[in-house]
């Protein structure tokens, strides 16, 4: 081979490695899908064309590394510090796999139709490739105008994810309230009370054999005494395969937990269609009722009880739960229970408890002013008595 020959073949070699060194992967398209089946999720994905035929493997990065935040595009405030997101790549082709979780900030954006929103990547994402290829590179500021454009939802993407938001059973529930009683003619002293129920899902990974969750509910106030008042708690088993059934262990007793028993439930919980609209054409998320109901075992820790059989015995219970937007700044909360047991030997054989409560919404975000009626009895406690209140109700629904 003469010298020109080898110059020249030198030359295309180095072209040739020039080229393939500065060719570049380019964003091909970007697209965001919703996942209402297991959750509420908003999955933004973007698709690369690589001119080495790489796939970007999900061991080329160190997924640890990465981590993004969620923000109005109008301040760059955080959208909820808490919300769980992820990042994945792609297994089956060349994307990248965005995964936010719709948390109750987000969820009250899209119901109002005004999100804005881009994913704030903490630093650019860089896939490495084989030895003899350039790594890819994905900068945050290329993920932040990407996703500021794609999350712009269709209304019928907006109207399933908050759908889909509503069908979280355990969470429709949730709520905190403290109130003063105003109707006190019979009172000494003013009496101020707290109720709350809270679900709250165990970190515990216990596969194929369901779902763990913690429930606290109840209702305590500066009357000790007062029959209404009962603190409850258990864990929750929820049957691997149903979305309905689940087993409850745990425990309910007086205020003061001088009187109480052990309790082992089992039960059905879903939810129903909405029953009424009273939004008036406002942007309101409407949850849905919920319904549960089923047998308890109760082993009595004390005689001092309503019931026959002071050891142990069966009852049956229902009970529900209805959150009514109303207009664009009201609500109303519709909620009550009935128990019945044989076992009951003070009047009749059933206990029953309603409450229904008035909102206003005030500036700070899930706060509300509220009037609430409540009247009834429980099991634990002997006697029927009638509460009128005014106080504050947090609502932390439905994300």
């Amino acid at each position: 081979m003469n010298n020109r020959n080898f110059l020249l073949l030198v030359f295309v070699f180095a072209l040739f490695f020039f080229a393939r060194t500065q060719a570049s992967t380019e964003i091909d398209s970007v697209q965001v899908l919703i996942n209402t089946y297991s959750g509420s999720e908003i999955h933004f994905l973007v698709y690369v064309s690589d001119p080495f035929d790489e796939y970007l493997a999900f061991d080329r990065i160190e997924e640890e590394e990465y981590s993004f935040k969620l923000r109005k595009a109008s301040d760059q405030a955080i959208i909820d510090e808490g919300n769980s997101s992820e990042i994945a790549v792609g297994g089956h082709g060349q994307k990248i796999h965005f995964i936010v979780s719709l948390n109750r900030e987000l969820g009250h954006l899209i119901a109002g139709k005004r999100i804005s929103v881009y994913i704030d990547l903490n630093k650019d994402l860089i896939f490495e490739r084989s030895a003899d290829n350039p790594p890819f590179v994905l900068t945050r500021g290329e993920i932040k105008q990407l996703s500021n454009e794609a999350f712009l939802l269709s209304d019928e993407q907006r109207a399933l994810l908050i759908d889909a938001a509503g069908n979280q059973v355990y969470l429709n529930t949730n709520h905190f309230d403290i109130a003063k009683q105003v109707d006190e003619a019979d009172s000494v002293a003013a009496e101020y009370v707290v109720n709350f129920d809270y679900y709250k899902k165990l970190p515990l990974s216990i596969g194929k054999a369901g779902t763990l969750l913690l429930h606290c509910k109840g209702i305590l106030s500066t009357e000790k005494e007062n029959p209404l008042n009962i603190a409850e708690s258990y864990t929750i088993w929820r049957v691997p395969g149903s979305d309905h059934f689940q087993v409850e262990i745990g425990a309910a007793g007086n205020q003061e937990l001088t009187s109480g028993s052990l309790r082992a439930n089992l039960c059905w919980q879903g939810l129903i269609p909405n029953l009424i609209d009273l939004t008036n054409g406002s942007p309101r998320l409407r949850l849905k009722p919920y319904l549960k109901g089923g047998v308890t075992f109760v082993r009595n820790l004390d005689d001092q009880n309503p019931f026959e059989d002071k050891e142990s015995h069966l009852q049956f219970f229902a009970e529900g739960y209805y959150y009514i937007p109303v207009a664009q700044k009201f609500a109303m909360i519709l909620e009550g229970d009935v128990v019945y047991s044989e076992s009951f030997t003070v009047r009749e054989k059933w206990r029953t408890f309603y409450s229904i409560s008035f909102g206003y919404d005030l500036p700070l975000q899930d706060l509300k002013l509220m009037f609430k009626i409540q009247n009834g009895e429980n099991e634990i406690n002997i006697g029927r008595t009638k509460r009128v209140l005014l106080g504050f109700l947090l609502d932390y629904i439905p994300f």
